[in-house]
């Protein structure tokens, strides 16, 4: 199960700000993501300066997923954008490090400053990994996208390797998150918003992704051989570890 997702900002930054068209049937473009991070790197000089809220949230993501790692590890991130959790995962553990990749080449600025990272410029390596992770990176692919990428990782694990996918599920319970008056609210109003943004905001709005269910995105990956070992709940998303069938 999966359903489609608009934005209209992110960090504080309209869309409409970018000087670019907005597109609400199609993904955003390179030339969008180009814009927005100029943008941001305009607006914050470093990850200190970004907004309070999500700096708790994504390093209470970091401090998860920091629960996972041993120092002894080969580490790959992929799809790290902004690269605050892996920042936030070396800084918990100075003896990590961490290869990341993002899909953007102007998304990784801060992120090359920081110790205990190895930015990529592609994925066309040899190297192979005791763990695998990306947070957030699903909603911004498409089913056949995602195989692609369950390849890639099937490629790259060792033979006792793991992959850690964090996502916000379409179900609430699977985010960990007790249904109540408001998320009943908040589910209504997603219903309708789609509907609401065609009408009123189409030239302010971006189409952003799919939200998917856990079931979705393991019968994806299942594809690939990539079973699931592991999964649990946590700062209000889904995390899933898989293995090699």
């Amino acid at each position: 199960m999966k359903r489609l997702i608009w934005d209209c900002e992110w960090q504080k930054i309209k869309f409409t700000k970018l000087n670019t068209p907005l597109k609400f049937f199609e993904r955003p473009s390179s030339d969008f993501y180009s814009r927005f991070y100029s943008k941001l790197f305009q607006k914050y000089e470093f990850y200190d300066d970004l907004p309070h809220e999500w700096r708790i949230f994504k390093t209470q993501t970091a401090i998860e997923i920091s629960k996972l790692i041993r120092e002894d590890m080969n580490i790959l991130s992929v799809g790290c954008g902004l690269g605050f959790v892996e920042k936030t995962i070396v800084s918990i553990n100075p003896k990590i490090s961490i290869d990341s990749y993002d899909f953007s080449d102007t998304a990784n600025l801060w992120l090359k400053k920081v110790n205990g990272i190895n930015v990529l410029n592609s994925l066309n390596l040899k190297k192979k990994y005791d763990f695998i992770f990306c947070t957030q990176l699903f909603y911004a692919l498409s089913d056949n996208e995602i195989f692609e990428f369950s390849n890639f990782v099937k490629s790259k694990l060792k033979v006792n390797g793991k992959f850690l996918t964090v996502d916000s599920s379409l179900l609430d319970a699977e985010n960990g998150e007790v249904r109540t008056i408001k998320h009943l609210f908040y589910r209504f109003k997603n219903f309708i918003r789609p509907l609401y943004l065609f009408i009123f905001k189409r030239k302010m709005t971006q189409f952003w992704g799919w939200q998917r269910d856990n079931e979705h995105i393991v019968r994806i990956l299942k594809k690939s051989d990539l079973v699931l070992n592991k999964k649990f709940s946590s700062v209000s998303q889904s995390f899933l570890v898989f293995k090699l069938k």
